[in-house]
């Protein structure tokens, strides 16, 4: 495996999971958990791009990544935030 995405909305309610995305920065950590196992990320990227552009989200070889990908401007489907980190355990 060489690329997770998850994505998701950012409404106004304070209880989603995406809606304080754009705090992360260069740096942050992200700790993605499942039922099986942790995995420790850190941000490296913080962009906003139209919805097409996909190229964004490809896998580099030797290095998992983890995107997360929500709306821009709460309640606007015309561009997304990508949020890009690599595993770093």
């Amino acid at each position: 495996m060489e690329a997770l995405l998850l994505q998701g909305t950012a409404p106004l309610c304070l209880a989603s999971f995406f809606n304080r995305l754009g705090e992360l920065k260069s740096g942050s950590l992200v700790k993605l958990e499942t039922e099986d196992r942790q995995m420790m990320f850190k941000v490296f990227d913080k962009k906003i791009v139209a919805p097409e552009e996909v190229n964004v989200l490809q896998a580099q070889r030797g290095k998992l990544l983890l995107s997360l990908v929500t709306c821009h401007l709460q309640h606007s489907s015309k561009y997304r935030l990508v949020i890009q980190a690599k595993r770093i355990q």
